[in-house]
């Protein structure tokens, strides 16, 4: 297991501990939250509706979004720093290089030419963290294709640090 160490430093500004359940996002899922419990799938402009073969993990139902480019926007309770898991399953094609796709959270890349037929594998789950801050209640995740289409299953947002404001840097 991979552990992930950073420090920050913001002038003026103090991270503290974030507290608050993960927006979970079945993308693809139904637009009735009760269906699920989960968030309905209503963050996203425009997008297709895809079925897949096999059930990824976190989800209830077999289906994904795809599309040349859409847009998740989701609210989040607080400015601050979030952690936002994104799983994928390759779902039609099985040689790399036959889709390929990036995705941006509020307009900066966290993912680049990714191939899930060469990094996973066709029908094979797998997920991508980044950590990303957030200046107002906006989490805005754009996905572009380069090749084919950009694909998403589930979408996970966690509150990790929350931003106070006041606060200097030690010694002052």
């Amino acid at each position: 297991m991979k552990h992930i160490c950073f420090t920050a430093l913001f002038f003026g500004l103090t991270l503290a501990a974030a507290t608050g359940q993960p927006i979970v996002v079945d993308a693809g899922g139904p637009t009735d939250p009760g269906a699920t419990g989960q968030p309905s799938d209503v963050y996203t402009v425009p997008a297709a509706l895809m079925p897949i073969g096999i059930l990824p993990p976190g989800t209830n139902d077999p289906t994904m979004r795809y599309g040349a480019q859409f847009v998740y926007t989701v609210s989040v309770p607080n400015p601050g720093l979030y952690r936002v898991t994104l799983y994928f399953q390759e779902p039609s094609v099985q040689n790399p290089g036959e889709r390929v796709f990036s995705v941006t959270a509020n307009d900066q890349p966290i993912l680049s030419g990714l191939d899930l037929a060469a990094t996973a594998g066709y029908l094979v789950p797998t997920a991508r963290q980044a950590f990303v801050a957030v200046g107002g209640t906006d989490l805005s995740l754009a996905f572009v294709a380069q090749v084919r289409s950009a694909v998403v299953s589930l979408i996970v947002v966690e509150p990790f640090a929350t931003i106070q404001s006041g606060a200097g840097p030690p010694g002052n």
